[in-house]
């Protein structure tokens, strides 16, 4: 499997559960996608300033990841990069892309 770096998290989409529509009705919204953690980044560095009147000193922190493998994410649409592992389809998001942990 894939190791992601940094703040990246690999994805399993789950798929949709059919809804039906009116007929002749369309769905102009974009609807959220449900996703699997399937393996985390180790987080990200972050800028964090030590003296709020002296700008110039700022000191880098880690930020560990908020998500935990197995989690089920929800993720806009058009988010990532698409891959396949053994016919599998992944996919590759920023872990600030992720809307909320169900």
């Amino acid at each position: 499997m894939l190791r992601p770096l940094g703040n990246r998290v690999v994805v399993k989409i789950i798929p949709p559960a059919v809804k039906e529509h009116l007929p002749g009705a369309m769905n102009i919204y974009s609807e959220p996608v449900e996703a699997v953690v399937i393996a985390i980044g180790k987080g990200s560095l972050q800028e964090a300033k030590e003296d709020e009147k002296d700008s110039s000193k700022v000191s880098m922190i880690f930020v560990p990841p908020d998500v935990e493998m197995g989690d089920t994410v929800l993720l806009g649409q058009h988010n990532g990069v698409f891959f396949k592992v053994g016919g599998e389809e992944f996919l590759v998001i920023q872990e600030e892309d992720i809307l909320g942990v169900f």
